[in-house]
Order: structure tokens, then sequence, then C-alpha cells
């Protein structure tokens, strides 16, 4: 399977596969052939543009060109792992947003710390 979803609001057409993808849309690359989407500049330009974003790629067939875009979704953690740093993350924002946790609210926008840059001179 070689899943890409569209990200723009438009249609995107992949002239060198002859398939157009409806916005917001998936579609399973392999149904045009491993070796032929391995070969696509129109797909290599969309992946390194953001426009496309690749959803699943399984090891059959050619390893087809990845841009930057490609490479960083390559190395998308999975669904459990992808929860566990959601939550990872929301422990770091909740503890750096309470008072005295220095990088907070309070240190950027007059939470009432202005007293701690007084000790820099």
């Amino acid at each position: 399977m070689y899943i890409v979803r569209n990200m723009l609001k438009s249609t995107l057409h992949l002239s060198d596969l002859g398939v157009k993808i409806g916005p917001r849309d998936y579609v399973d690359l392999d149904r045009v052939g491993r070796e032929r989407v391995a070969q696509s500049r129109s797909l290599q330009g969309a992946l390194d543009e953001g426009y496309l974003f690749l959803v699943k790629m399984d090891g059959q067939g050619p390893q087809p060109r990845r841009g930057s875009a490609g490479a960083a979704v390559a190395a998308a953690p999975g669904g459990s792992d992808l929860l566990q740093q959601i939550q990872e993350l929301k422990a770091m924002l909740a503890a750096a947003s309470r008072p005295g946790a220095g990088g907070g609210a309070g240190a950027a926008g007059g939470g009432g710390e202005s007293g701690d840059f007084s000790e820099m001179k």
C-alpha cells in the first residue's frame, strides 16, 4: 500500500501518473504500479511541497524517492506512540504554564513575575 492524502482544498492532478486526488482525499497509488510511482516527478514535487501527505507505505516493490516531507512522514510514530507523545506534551505544557514553573505564561506577558528580572542587574 502507498497511501497519500491531498492536503489542499482543491483537486491535485499527478499528470505523469494520470491520477486526480480530490480535496482532502486519500488514494492508494499502488493501483497505478509501484514502478511508476517510484519514478513520478509530479508525486515527488507534491510531497516536497507538502501538497501530499504520505499516510502509509509498505515495503513491497521498489522504494520511491522521498523528499523532506516524505522522510518526515516515514519517521512519524504509530498510533499508540503518537497518543503517548501527545499525553507527554500536554503534561509538559501544563507544567510550564503553572506559576513559578519558569518559562510559562507569566514570564512572557505580565503574569506578576516582573521581579525575576530585577535580580539580573
